[in-house]
């Protein structure tokens, strides 16, 4: 018995070193060796320029149909979650490639679980030609089981279809892109968390920010991109390194504007508050204020939205799917008005429907008062409600003529106690 077992062992130890060279050798037919990269991601924190729609990128400009189709492979491997995606028969250099990758997840929000380690396999011959790719699949710097990722990815999805079933189809793209402004400005908060921490950091990506809640500029800037992926609008993000900032910018009509959600959502955070001082503006308001490389930028020449009526806003617009309603919080004849895109728009001859001038917020100092008024507006099922210091009222939004409105009853402030928003959350009224 003992030299049956003794048989059986030297003949598998013979059979391991057989097969051993024989894969290794097929390795080697099929490739050459293994090397190690690093990307620069914007959802790790690195400022890249990245673009709606990776056929569209500037990167994917200067390469050749045979990488456009490469990149379409490596997109679908990543959504898919893949182990090893397959490249070989695209022949793509190592600087392609790389090119590709970092163009591919900076351009795709969705991809939030694609760390920048990554592993590839070139050719032993004299071209180096990539033939396969292993993405690292991380979130928040620790790396997570497909199970996982799956999960994120419903949860991703089904937040992001949420909002975007507050878009009417019949909107005008600049429409589109004031909702989404103003739904991230107001619903999500910036977050203030210790990049360096090694236990709680701060997040970079879209998931972070739609469905957790909170993140930094590049969180903000991915998932403005994200929506104008989805609504099909011509979207880009901007880096700054000399102000360690990300913003956007989006194509109405032809003609690039400058967005950054990320400033129109100022600390300390209020929810349901949206400012619209960095919505929509030209290259000349943006120097004033911002630095950034203008080779890597689209040209900002249309001064006409520059001072348009929503930078004296601090409140979402709403719509009833028709018209739309704006809180003047700022400047003479603060009220709340009606605007109609389609007939009106230079927004010439809004109405007003609401006076607020009969409302001041006082500061800690008794008989000093804020210069804005803090009414913020929501809508729900054709009815419009707004807060007053004290109070919560309503109108309808059919409504003509000024009138004071309504009084919602259950919610009055005491004492010194101050309304400063209000917003509509899970058709639940939240102030």
């Amino acid at each position: 018995m003992k030299k049956y077992y003794m048989r059986c062992l030297a003949f598998l130890l013979v059979l391991s070193m057989l097969l051993q060279p024989a894969a290794e050798s097929a390795a080697e037919a099929t490739g050459g060796e293994w090397q190690k990269g690093t990307l620069k991601l914007i959802q790790d924190g690195q400022l890249a320029v990245a673009q709606t729609g990776a056929e569209n990128s500037m990167a994917l400009r200067r390469v050749s149909k045979e990488s456009r189709e490469a990149s379409e492979v490596i997109y679908k491997g990543m959504l898919a979650v893949e182990p090893n995606i397959d490249l070989e028969k695209y022949e793509l250099t190592v600087e392609e490639f790389r090119t590709l990758l970092s163009d591919i997840i900076n351009s795709s929000p969705e991809l939030f679980y694609v760390g920048k380690r990554f592993s590839y396999q070139v050719s032993a011959d004299e071209q180096k030609y990539v033939l396969s790719y292993i993405p690292s699949y991380q979130f928040g710097g620790a790396d997570i089981s497909k199970t996982r990722i799956k999960e994120m990815k419903s949860t991703f999805q089904d937040k992001s279809e949420k909002i975007l079933s507050g878009v009417n189809p019949e909107w005008s793209d600049m429409e589109k892109a004031l909702y989404i402004h103003d739904y991230l400005a107001s619903h999500y908060e910036y977050d203030t968390r210790d990049p360096q921490s090694a236990t709680d950091p701060c997040r970079y990506d879209a998931y972070s920010l739609i469905v957790e809640g909170q993140a930094v500029c590049e969180g903000y800037a991915l998932s403005y991109l994200h929506f104008m992926k989805q609504l099909g609008i011509p979207c880009r993000t901007l880096p700054s390194d000399a102000m360690s900032h990300m913003w956007n910018q989006v194509q109405l009509a032809g003609r690039w504007y400058h967005v950054d959600v990320t400033w129109d959502d100022p600390l300390e955070d209020m929810p349901g508050r949206a400012e619209h001082k960095y919505f929509l503006k030209s290259d000349s308001v943006w120097n004033t204020s911002y630095i950034w490389d203008d080779t890597l930028s689209e040209p900002c020449v249309d001064t006409s939205l520059d001072s348009f009526f929503w930078e004296n806003s601090s409140s979402p617009l709403v719509s009833d799917g028709e018209n739309w309603f704006f809180v003047k919080n700022k400047g003479s004849n603060p009220g709340i008005y009606r605007w109609n895109p389609e007939r009106d728009p230079y927004a010439e001859t809004m109405e007003k429907l609401v006076d607020l001038s009969l409302y001041r917020w006082e500061t800690a100092t008794p008989g000093y008062y804020f210069t804005e008024r803090y009414t913020r507006l929501a809508i729900h099922q054709g009815i419009l409600y707004f807060n007053t210091p004290d109070e919560v009222l309503r109108i309808s939004a059919a409504a003509e003529g000024v009138t004071k409105g309504e009084l919602v009853p259950g919610i009055k402030m005491e004492g010194n106690d101050r309304l400063y928003g209000l917003w509509i959350q899970e058709r639940e009224l939240q102030v």
